[in-house]
């Protein structure tokens, strides 16, 4: 098996989960919904095998079949926790599957980012980053291994590049992301995953973004999916914005990504520059969209909770922290916001334990203690 064995880096502030698990934009193909999910659910390993090596093999000599390809193999590699043992049942089925080596380590990169969470690392605890780290490795060794059964596979690459990018190896993803293009030079997959990798907090810049994009544009009439990087400039834009709390200029920035590309990371995204400006139905509406489009974006869940938090709706919020909870468990934020809702609809033994988790994970953090202390006063009268 190979290992990795490289010094973890981290951003200066971590904006979502794996990218890959959360853009899914506006389908430029059609493709029958939960097809391949089905059969992995259904352990029909064999049709699956089929149907992604036909699509795998396809996409060698058709670059046009990329979009399809990606959102087939989006299908089953989300982070659901319940595919795992599917998808080693699959590996042991058929040992030499490209398709089911490189699947399962799409998956593991996807869980490994999970495992991480979405707080600033100073809000990550080691089992966190240890949790990340094991999956990563596990994601690499099924990689490679695909590499290995099919030396021109595009994909492989492409989720290597997430995978170091927490590494902070920038020359090796470099080389993955030449690798790839050299196989195929349409690739629009490819590029967007490398743009993600050179954006400012990942020790990257804008001017690195624009080059990228610029590179691109001599394909645009060939493969008209590539303009769609121009989302990729407006999104930075957008989120450089949020981080300077210039919440209309992050509005228009992720309206103006929106043009380019329908995704759930641009409406998560444009709803939290609404919800900053105190428009929380509007913002609402944009994290519909995103959950919609990204069921697994856990921070979409915990936005839109947040969301209908600020309109009263203390039930949906505790439904939708939950959800996302149920994605990043660890997530003092969360647990906290959670266990202040359950308090305003008279529920502190629940406040409780979700604040006394909160205080342990994070026992310096003055808000957490208040909201405990808080959920202890709230059940004293009931106990004396």
């Amino acid at each position: 098996m190979s290992n990795i064995s490289l010094t973890l880096k981290v951003p200066l502030f971590f904006i979502s989960l794996v990218f890959s698990a959360v853009v899914n934009s506006s389908s430029l193909v059609k493709t029958e919904p939960d097809k391949y999910l089905g059969y992995l659910k259904a352990e029909n390993f064999s049709a699956l095998n089929v149907e992604l090596m036909r699509l795998i093999t396809q996409y060698q000599s058709d670059f046009h079949v990329e979009q399809e390809l990606d959102l087939a193999l989006e299908q089953v590699s989300a982070s659901d926790p319940l595919l795992e043992e599917k998808l080693t049942k699959w590996v042991d089925e058929i040992p030499n599957s490209v398709a089911a080596h490189l699947v399962r380590g799409s998956y593991y990169a996807n869980v490994a980012w999970t495992k991480r969470g979405t707080r600033f690392y100073s809000q990550t605890t080691q089992k966190q980053i240890d949790g990340m780290q094991y999956y990563f490795q596990k994601a690499y060794a099924d990689l490679e291994e695909a590499k290995s059964l099919d030396p021109n596979l595009v994909h492989a690459r492409i989720y290597e590049m997430d995978v170091f990018k927490s590494y902070g190896e920038h020359e090796r993803i470099k080389a993955l992301k030449d690798e790839a293009l050299k196989l195929n030079p349409y690739s629009y997959t490819a590029r967007r995953d490398y743009i993600w990798t050179v954006t400012p907090r990942w020790g990257g810049s804008m001017a690195q973004i624009e080059e990228e994009v610029k590179a691109a544009r001599p394909y645009y009439d060939k493969n008209p999916r590539l303009k769609l990087l121009e989302a990729e400039l407006y999104r930075e834009l957008g989120q450089q914005a949020l981080t300077a709390n210039q919440n209309k200029q992050a509005f228009e920035y992720f309206s103006k990504a929106l043009d380019y590309e329908v995704s759930g990371y641009n409406y998560d995204k444009r709803g939290y520059a609404l919800a900053r400006l105190g428009d929380f139905a509007s913002a609402l509406q944009d994290f519909d969209k995103a959950v919609g489009m990204s069921p697994f974006y856990s921070e979409a869940y915990a936005n839109r909770g947040g969301a209908k938090y600020n309109l009263k709706d203390y039930q949906g919020a505790i439904e939708d922290y939950s959800k996302a909870l149920s994605f990043d468990p660890e997530n003092a934020d969360i647990l906290s916001f959670r266990g202040e809702c359950y308090l305003l609809i008279g529920d502190p033994e629940s406040a409780l334990a979700d604040l006394q988790k909160a205080v342990t994970l994070f026992p310096g953090n003055k808000r957490y203690k208040d909201g405990l202390e808080k959920a202890m006063k709230a059940i004293s009268p009931a106990q004396s």
